[in-house]
């Protein structure tokens, strides 16, 4: 992100996406996103979907965008799991 950039900021340091990013990400990326290809694609067995960061805050993660957008489509609850400090 060129936040990142502007402030050197590494991706494991940020703590949130800018404002800037999440709209184009949501134009550009989710606006296209097939949320029922992917569930579909899963196993039948399949109960729990994890999705991995390299960053430590959620909010701070493009993937919690995903997150959310699965959520609100299917009313799934989020849990994201964070390591103890």
């Amino acid at each position: 992100e060129a936040a990142d950039k502007a402030s050197k900021t590494a991706k494991r340091q940020r703590t949130a996406l800018s404002d800037t990013f999440i709209a184009a990400y949501e134009a550009e990326i989710l606006s296209q996103f097939q949320s029922q290809s992917l569930l579909d694609a899963l196993p039948d067995a399949a109960q729990t979907i994890a999705l991995f960061c390299v960053e430590r805050e959620p909010t701070a993660c493009h993937r919690s965008l995903v997150a959310n957008k699965l959520a609100e489509a299917y009313q799934l609850e989020v849990a994201h799991l964070l390591p103890d400090v």
